[in-house]
């Protein structure tokens, strides 16, 4: 391909050499034409005759070649084309370029046309304006061209004999450049060009092959990564999904096939798994059991015992369970399973005691015998309760009526959940008056680096005074607020609030501190959140660097491509963004990815056992080096002594937050906090 294109590059040249050479004829041809016709125009002219200048032979037949002159001397006539002739004599002699008059009959034999000329005054017979060529002559290649005379009344007088009339062509004039010099010019520039893009192919390809290797080695690395990050997601979605010393499901996978199952009912064009009886509709069973003595059996042997023991009973559990029910270990000593496969209460009951009576039969384990009793507690879907959360804890409550009992039974819970009705209703009643009475209040929690002491950050936490005047923790109004979508204008007057307090204690306490805010599922949800938070950046004038946006991993339920989308829209802005409660929901390494997030906060459920959860410190470990590869930077909640805080040293995670360190305080009270540390 290159050779084609260097033998096309070469051809052109040549052609637009000729080419140049051509119209550097023409230029000449019609100075000669214009110089040629001043001559004919004049007639001829009469010169005293001398040694330089004697009478032109063949002029012999004009009876007027010659005047005497009385003095003694001669004038003789010089003719336009003797005048034109001797003009080209001496520009020939000059330079290489040739001129020449021509024509078939002549009077001046060197004037005669070669074969090229002949050809070309019969082309001008023929209509021809103008003859160009490359051609032969003296051994040498020349553009050639030449241009036609055509007869006029002056040129009769001295051409009549060679039988011309007015109006015919006579012959032409042409010129001949020799073309050999400007190819040779020609040949050197473009020698250097060749030269030039073989240079450049040269570099091209070694830059081709270093680009490949490159990317060669990219791609292993990236394949090599790949390897690592699903090894990695593995065991980070097994610790987070499982329980490391029985393998069972815990209760975050127990919520998600149960959220399955129920989103499945609720759906009607998928179909449902559940039964239905024509009076109560769908059914599904919670069940949470305990064993009552696994505690004994614990303290007299030791913790491997003890989950072999639960091992074993959710093994005969599920003998007597459909396969799609799920069997999980809810906390130390509960097991929690579905039935979702019985048409009523009393089908249960028979489940209940097969089960009942598979677990009383003894059980082989390595600190001797045991005979197994059983206390379980049962809530049913819909009709105690239509979410997960509520459906485990009435099936926890009935637990603890069953063991309050004492006698190893199974307890159903039956009670109309009216109070909590009524509750919510009244916290939304609630939530209303603080909007319009300014009953909101921010307090602030201190994020702090816990091998220096330095302060690195602040935390907004929201509250609500009730009317009592006691604070009323989130965890009380936030799930209202969301269910009623009173969170959209609350959060708007969080994050305001946020952003104008933390500009007056970054000017009290001549620190650059970087707020952190939460923002709901649903807030993040709303199309108009980026434009709402530069505008309050805009108006509260903070630095888009110190506002930290911290979401949930619940946001990464639904519609990933549109939480991609705000996510890079408020980092566009100079947003921070945090990853809060990281490890208890849905979190996975391929969202870590995706999402353009800052920092991960260790959520306190996971701190709050590291000194004596030996699989919470791997958890944490591993999340903690996991950001680390990913380059995010990772803090712990929830950090409330000086163990906790030397393990998480240890694990290298430095940025804490904690009642270790500080409470959430009111402003005024985390102001003076700052100024305290900074004069000490």
């Amino acid at each position: 391909m290159v050779a084609a294109a260097m033998s096309a590059y070469l051809w052109l040249d040549y052609q637009h050499t000729i080419d140049r050479v051509n119209v550097r004829a023409q230029t000449l041809l019609e100075r000669d034409l214009l110089y040629r016709n001043w001559g004919v125009s004049k007639g001829g002219i009469y010169i005293k005759v001398s040694e330089n200048h004697q009478p032109n032979p063949h002029l012999a037949f004009l009876p007027d070649r010659d005047i005497n002159l009385p003095d003694g001397n001669m004038l003789t006539l010089i003719t336009p084309s003797n005048i034109t002739h001797e003009a080209f004599e001496l520009s020939n002699q000059a330079g290489e370029t040739l001129s020449k008059i021509t024509a078939l009959k002549v009077v001046n034999p060197s004037n005669s046309a070669d074969a090229w000329e002949r050809d070309a005054i019969n082309q001008f017979k023929q209509g021809a304006k103008e003859v160009s060529a490359v051609d032969n002559l003296h051994g040498k290649q020349y553009v050639r061209t030449m241009r036609p005379f055509v007869v006029g009344e002056k040129c009769v007088k001295c051409h009549s004999a060679q039988g011309y009339d007015v109006g015919q062509i006579r012959g032409g004039l042409s010129i001949s450049i020799p073309l050999d010099p400007v190819l040779a010019e020609s040949r050197q520039t473009t020698y250097m060009v060749i030269a030039m893009f073989f240079g450049l192919w040269c570099m091209g390809m070694v830059g081709i092959s270093l680009q490949y290797r490159k990317l060669k080695r990219q791609t292993e690395l990236a394949l090599e990564h790949e390897q690592h990050r699903d090894h990695a997601e593995t065991n980070l979605y097994y610790m987070t999904n499982y329980d490391p010393r029985t393998n069972l499901p815990n209760r975050v996978l127990f919520e998600k096939r149960m959220q399955s199952i129920v989103s499945q009912d609720s759906n009607p064009s998928q179909g449902s798994s559940l039964p239905q009886d024509s009076n109560q509709g769908n059914w599904l069973t919670v069940v949470t059991l305990e064993m009552k003595n696994f505690r004994q059996l614990q303290e007299i042997s030791s913790e491997n015992v003890g989950d072999a023991y639960l091992k074993i009973c959710a093994e005969r559990i599920a003998d007597h369970v459909h396969p799609e029910d799920v069997i999980a270990r809810l906390d130390e000593n509960r097991l929690i399973f579905t039935l979702g496969h019985h048409e009523d209460q009393l089908g249960v009951c028979h489940v209940y005691k097969d089960i009942q009576e598979n677990l009383c039969e003894s059980v082989q384990l390595s600190s001797g015998e045991v005979f197994p009793v059983a206390f379980m507690g049962a809530a049913f879907y819909p009709n105690d309760a239509s979410d997960i959360a509520s459906l485990i804890k009435m099936s926890g409550a009935a637990l603890d009526r069953s063991l309050e009992k004492g006698e190893g039974g199974f307890e159903m819970y039956s009670e109309i959940m009216q109070s909590e009705v009524v509750d919510r209703i009244s916290m939304e009643n609630n939530l209303r008056k603080a909007m319009q009475n300014d009953l909101f209040v921010l307090h602030f929690q201190p994020q702090v680096d816990a091998v220096t002491g330095e302060l690195t950050g602040v935390e907004a936490l929201l509250r609500m005074q009730g009317e009592n005047g006691q604070l009323v923790p989130p965890d009380k109004f936030i799930p209202v607020a969301e269910e009623s979508g009173l969170i959209i204008p609350i959060g708007e007057w969080v994050l305001r609030t946020a952003c104008m307090q933390v500009v007056r204690m970054q000017k009290q306490t001549g620190l650059a501190l970087q707020i952190g805010v939460n923002v709901s599922a649903r807030q993040f949800r709303d199309p108009a959140l980026p434009e709402l938070v530069e505008k309050i950046l805009t108006e509260t004038g903070l630095a888009p660097g110190c506002l930290e946006i911290e979401i949930t991993e619940s946001t990464f339920i639904g519609d990933i491509d549109k939480t991609i989308e705000t996510l890079t829209d408020l980092k566009i802005r100079g947003v921070q963004i945090a990853l809060d409660d990281f490890g208890t929901g849905y979190s996975s390494l391929s969202y870590l990815n995706k999402f353009p997030i800052d920092r991960l906060k260790i959520d306190r459920s996971f701190v709050a056992d590291i000194s004596d959860n030996k699989e919470d410190r791997l958890l944490v470990g591993l999340i903690v080096e996991m950001g680390r590869k990913l380059g995010l930077k990772v803090i712990a909640e929830g950090v409330e002594d000086d163990i906790q805080k030397h393990l998480l040293i240890g694990m290298g995670c430095h940025a804490m937050q904690g009642f270790l360190f500080a409470r959430p305080l009111a402003f005024d009270d985390f102001c003076d906090l700052v100024k305290e540390q900074q004069s000490s």
